[in-house]
């Protein structure tokens, strides 16, 4: 079931905004269209719930363990950025209850694990320092604008993922 229509998925951006931007974008090659939703919808969502926490604490950092905090939003971030990319979407699974459909998963280290080997950063090491890492998604985040632009692949899979944001 939809949530309601007043429901903020991106910054401004409502679950109704996006169902009449959404009747632009399906069977569309516009790259205009999808420049703006982009912008509007991933990056704005992007920032609101991922990258302005992470500056804000970088920025009162008082080097007393702010660190563990970033890195928390980091994994939550690379959940969405790989979910988002492959158009999966979470659901819990009880004993009994129907098999997981393609799009479904159950466990975020299969997340994690295909983002860390399918879109390893090249300046990800062993070691992991955490405003390299950060930066290395802000890449990863730019690399991906093309590829949406690029293959209906990644057009598919965002409609997938925006269309499950915006149920309850």
């Amino acid at each position: 079931m939809q949530l309601p229509l007043t429901t903020f998925i991106a910054e401004e951006r409502t679950v109704a905004d996006w169902n009449s931007i959404r009747t632009l974008l399906i069977d569309s090659d516009d790259s205009e269209h999808w420049k703006l939703v982009f912008d509007d919808y991933f990056f704005a969502r992007l920032k609101s719930r991922y990258l302005n926490p992470i500056e804000s604490i970088k920025q009162h950092s008082r080097c007393k363990g702010e660190g563990f905090s970033i890195m928390t939003i980091i994994c939550s971030l690379i959940e969405f950025l790989e979910t988002t990319y492959r158009g999966k979407n979470y659901r819990y699974v009880r004993k009994g209850d129907k098999p997981l459909r393609d799009f479904e998963y159950s466990s975020s280290s299969e997340i994690f694990r295909s983002f860390l080997t399918s879109h390893k950063p090249s300046s990800i090491e062993t070691i992991v320092y955490r405003d390299d890492f950060y930066d290395a998604l802000i890449q990863y985040i730019h690399n991906y604008q093309n590829d949406l632009l690029s293959y209906t692949e990644r057009k598919s899979a965002f409609l997938r993922k925006f269309d499950r944001l915006c149920e309850e």
